[in-house]
């Protein structure tokens, strides 16, 4: 119900912009900040998850491709999952990494990753995420597409991919 409710949101601003584009839905600040602030009413978790082939992977890489589908993985064949965990009833989020080929799966998260909070932004025709710990900025991504996508079970998921800009790698 959650990820209907996200696409709802983001298919409503869809007839507000001025250069739709093709195949995706907007990149607008506004939609970028829906994809995100339904959790902070609910009880309900949100999550965003990255897949990989290796465990360093999230860390090195200048794009990265979130679906907000916890079955992604599955599908994808990989091993090492970066899960951006929203908590529910608040703002933060913290970053967890999984190794799904491992029995049983280890999850870690560790205190660079934790209690972040994110900002969308728009500049020079663009729109931003950036990512703060406190009030010290961690990483910043460009959004680069934001596409439909159909779930592992079924139900409607995005794809969000973003170009990381900050640090530089």
């Amino acid at each position: 119900m959650l990820y209907l409710c996200v696409f709802v949101v983001v298919q409503l601003d869809y007839g507000q912009t001025t250069n739709p584009k093709p195949s995706g839905l907007p990149i607008t600040e506004s939609a970028i900040k829906q994809l995100f602030k339904f959790v902070e009413k609910t009880e309900s978790e949100l999550t965003w998850n990255a897949c990989y082939d290796t465990d360093s992977t999230y860390d090195s890489s200048d794009t990265i491709t979130l679906y907000n589908d916890p079955y992604y993985y599955l599908s994808a064949h990989c091993c090492f999952i970066t899960t951006w965990y929203f908590n529910p009833n608040t703002s933060t989020f913290n970053i967890h990494k999984t190794h799904v080929c491992e029995e049983p799966p280890p999850t870690t998260i560790d205190f660079e990753h934790a209690g972040l909070r994110l900002h969308s932004y728009e500049q020079e025709g663009s729109c931003f995420i950036a990512i703060y710990q406190k009030k010290l900025l961690k990483e910043t991504f460009k959004v680069i597409s934001l596409h439909p996508h159909v779930m592992k079970n079924g139900d409607d998921g995005l794809v969000l991919t973003l170009f990381r800009t900050y640090p530089n790698q």
